[in-house]
């Protein structure tokens, strides 16, 4: 396109030289012999050719004008097609030798003056029409004035009309040149080659009218002056520039300073004119005196305008000032929310980070010692879900504050995001002042916060890292402080931990069963064993529970210990617990057709899947698939489901009885433990967890609680299920005070299906068992 564009210039601009060439050389022809017969048609015939060739070049630029610039394009053209035309009349009027003025020619020149000027206003955009007419009416009117008195100085009180029509062409043309170069500034074009050679022709072209008008006045020859030449190349410039002048917006901020000092000297050429103007009329006499009088009013007129232009400049200035402060202002907020959480007012990882870098510097200056700690709120989201992102809100804020209560003023606090902080401990001088600060914080972990009238327990791992010890830079102190407090989090939680560099092992141990655990159900690493449960009334098989393995290649028989908490935390334990679910059903109902009579098969379902997974459609499509009875099909769910939204969990229950399955709490007494709760549920059997039955029945404490557990479950009508049976003490005990089912190494290991098949099958085992039971 810019090519393009410059090819089609290149005839213009041709034909432009070529016909300043031609009215040049007619000039010289007239300068050099102004005596000449032939010298007036030359003179006319260039300014004929000059007007006609400029009118053809603007019409030439308003054809292939943008729209923004369109109207003053087209009435350029008119401005000079009207030179044009007036110019031939006058060529017809000297011919015939009748030259009046004003005569017919100037009914053609005059409306010239009015084109040029209207163009330019009609791209005044509205917001600015006030501002602009203001600026180019005190420039014409202070235009006008000194030119009057210029022309009266040699003409004197008399041919007024003529006088005024001689003010009104150089006028004209200088106040459409100031309107052109004000609209510029305001609207922040930048001076290219077209619009330089636009502005400078449409002056000179008024310019060269005042001096042609006050040669007239004084009677001079103007044959062949270089004023005549003027007339010729003004007008040649301003058709060539019409058809060249694009719009070239500036945007930067130097360019508009720029502008906007050049428009703030408007006033001052203002009064420079007014000056002029009454520099003039002091110094001459030749003014006449009727005159002088409206002459220095109009000139105080143009002072009334320099003081509104300098006024609205003020004005603008208080405007843009006053603009100015609220960026700043806004900039000092957006710079504080950039470096601080927006909810509990504490510095955020960005800032985090900074204060890092400059502890690091000064601490490898002078040789000292700082503390990173990283803190993680445990079960953050079970508040958040059982009373409301609010709640969690304002326990966030209340810890932040309760953070701060503990540390120097020199300390650092930090919130990272989600229920993550950060706590740097500035110039200490060794382990045992951290360990210290340690401890507050594991006592504020123990304690209670009093949240929309509710007491809501407070629980969170710490890990730290030291610095130079454990790392030298932000990202090194992080992972050390993160894999710390994953450390503290494992021990149960409410405690702290340092850093250890035998815990990267153990990180990067987990990081390894993350990335292989995603594809374990895809690549068929799963595998379920099956656990015989026995009725300690007869000693028979009364269920089995489905207990799931992962084989990997490479990390070999992985715990579900170490990979389920890990499932859990990913969400890989979604796809993961569907797959036991189905194949579960699938094998139970495999044996149900083989003949074996199994009363239940006891499934475990993870938090996660029973809170997000959709469970009970989960449940609905396995029992469809497999034909597996629902009676048969036993949901095993910890307390920790009962730490969310209640409602919720209660309606997910409902769903699942309705299926016809039964519910089972698996390790009761280690978590929530509501008793409000259970008496809710629709469940079948409690299941007492392998903690409490590995201290029967030699510890007093395990006795006791087991034995308020089956009490409980008895005046509840529930089964009773212990697990983690090992030793026959532990199998009487439980026989005796009431336990209905166990299951454990005692009767059992987990089995794979077939081993499972052949231990239902053998006669002896029912035997073995009956005899060390001692029924019979």
């Amino acid at each position: 396109m810019g090519s393009q564009a410059n090819s089609n210039r290149t005839p213009k601009s041709a034909l432009a030289l070529a016909t300043a060439i031609v009215v040049l050389a007619c000039w010289l022809q007239v300068r050099l012999h102004p005596e000449a017969e032939h010298a007036v048609l030359l003179q006319n015939i260039q300014w004929t050719l000059a007007f006609a060739v400029g009118a053809w070049m603007a019409w030439s630029g308003y054809r292939a004008s943008s729209p923004e610039l369109a109207i003053a394009k087209r009435h350029q053209f008119l401005g000079l097609l009207c030179l044009g035309l007036g110019q031939v009349v006058w060529d017809v009027q000297a011919y015939v030798a009748w030259t009046p003025f004003p005569g017919p020619s100037d009914l053609v020149f005059f409306p010239s003056t009015v084109f040029f000027l209207t163009g330019f206003l009609a791209l005044v955009r509205r917001d600015r029409w006030t501002q602009v007419l203001a600026d180019v009416a005190g420039f014409a009117l202070g235009a006008g004035i000194l030119t009057l008195t210029l022309y009266l100085s040699v003409a004197g009180e008399s041919r007024k009309f003529q006088l005024f029509v001689l003010c009104s062409y150089p006028v004209g043309m200088l106040s459409a040149g100031a309107c052109f170069v004000i609209l510029q500034l305001h609207d922040r074009q930048r001076w290219r080659v077209g619009s330089l050679a636009l502005g400078i022709g449409i002056c000179a072209l008024g310019l060269t009218w005042m001096s042609w008008n006050l040669g007239q006045l004084k009677g001079e020859q103007q044959l062949g002056t270089m004023t005549s030449l003027a007339f010729s190349l003004s007008a040649l410039t301003i058709g060539w520039a019409s058809y060249v002048w694009r719009s070239h917006v500036d945007t930067s901020a130097s360019y508009d300073r720029l502008c906007e000092g050049v428009l703030r000297q408007l006033p001052l050429v203002m009064v420079a004119l007014t000056t002029s103007t009454l520099g003039l009329l002091a110094v001459g006499d030749t003014v006449p005196h009727i005159l002088r009088t409206p002459l220095v009013w109009a000139a105080f007129l143009v002072l009334v305008f320099a003081v509104y232009r300098q006024t609205r400049s003020l004005s603008e200035r208080d405007r843009l000032l006053a603009a100015e402060r609220v960026v700043l202002e806004s900039q000092a907020k957006l710079q504080h929310l950039a470096h601080h959480d927006p909810l509990t007012g504490l510095p955020n990882l960005t800032l985090l980070r900074d204060r890092v870098d400059q502890a690091t510097e000064t601490a490898g200056r002078h040789g000292t010692k700082f503390a990173l700690m990283f803190i993680d709120l445990d079960n953050f989201k079970e508040v958040n879900d059982t009373l409301g992102h609010d709640a969690g809100d304002a326990l966030l804020c209340t810890i932040a504050e309760r953070f701060q209560s503990l540390l120097r003023a020199t300390d650092t606090v930090s919130r990272q995001g989600g229920d993550e902080f950060s706590i740097v401990l500035h110039e200490v001088q060794d382990l045992a002042q951290v360990s210290s600060v340690a401890e507050k914080l594991s006592e504020l972990a123990n304690g209670y916060l009093s949240i929309q009238h509710q007491e809501i327990p407070l629980s969170f791992s710490v890990g730290i890292a030291m610095f130079p010890d454990d790392a030298s830079d932000f990202a090194g102190l992080m992972r050390c402080a993160d894999t710390a407090m994953y450390k503290a989090k494992a021990a149960g939680g409410r405690t702290y931990r340092f850093y250890d560099a035998k815990m990267n092992d153990e990180a990067a141990s987990r990081m390894r069963i993350r990335s292989h655990l995603a594809r374990a159900v895809e690549k068929n690493e799963l595998s379920l064993l099956w656990q015989a449960q026995v009725d300690l009334s007869n000693g028979s098989f009364c269920g089995v529970e489905a207990l799931v393995r992962w084989t990997h290649p490479e990390l070999g028989q992985v715990s579900p210990a170490t990979f389920i908490p890990v499932a859990e935390t990913t969400g890989h334990i979604l796809p993961i617990g569907t797959w036991i679910l189905h194949t579960a059903c699938r094998q139970a109902a495999a044996w149900l057709a083989q003949g074996l009579q199994i009363s239940s098969i006891s499934v475990n379902i993870s938090m996660v899947q029973f809170i997000r997974g959709n469970v009970e459609l989960q449940v609905a499509e396995a029992l469809r698939s497999s034909g597996l009875p629902p009676s048969l099909l036993k949901l095993e769910i910890t307390e920790s489901v009962f730490m969310h939204d209640k409602d919720t969990v209660l309606e997910t229950v409902d769903r699942l009885v309705k299926l016809g399955v039964k519910l089972s709490i698996d390790d009761f007494g280690t978590g929530y433990s509501s008793l409000s709760c259970v008496q809710r549920l629709k469940v079948d059997a409690i299941k007492v967890d392998q903690s409490f039955v590995r201290g029967l029945p030699g510890n007093a404490g395990s006795c006791a609680i087991v034995k308020a557990v089956i009490d409980m479950a008895k005046a509840m009508e529930l089964a009773v299920v212990a697990e983690g049976v090992e030793t026959q003490e532990q199998c009487d005990w439980l026989r005796q005070n009431g336990c209905g089912i166990a299951q454990g190494y005692l009767f059992s290991k987990p089995l794979g299906a077939s081993d499972f098949e052949n231990l239902w099958a053998h006669a002896a085992w029912r035997s073995a068992s009956q005899n060390r039971l001692q029924y019979g």
